[in-house]
């Protein structure tokens, strides 16, 4: 069964050509300027207590994983 030319729906003989209504076109001019991430200084004492608290979560997830 072939298709009509006067068909709005065209048969194609390609994935690739299926979506010529959806060309690819160009990016923008815009360029992303990143900015450097700001530096924080943290105290050495939250840094200490923060890994501290993490160790202590992670072996309590893991103790509760052993135990069932």
């Amino acid at each position: 069964m072939s298709m009509s030319s006067s068909s709005p729906h065209r048969s194609s003989s390609s994935a690739a050509n299926a979506f010529d209504a959806i060309a690819w076109r160009a990016s923008s001019a815009y360029e992303f300027k990143a900015a450097p991430p700001a530096e924080v200084e943290l105290p050495r004492w939250a840094v200490i207590v923060g890994g501290g608290v993490l160790a202590a979560l992670m072996g309590a997830m893991v103790g509760g994983g052993l135990a069932l």
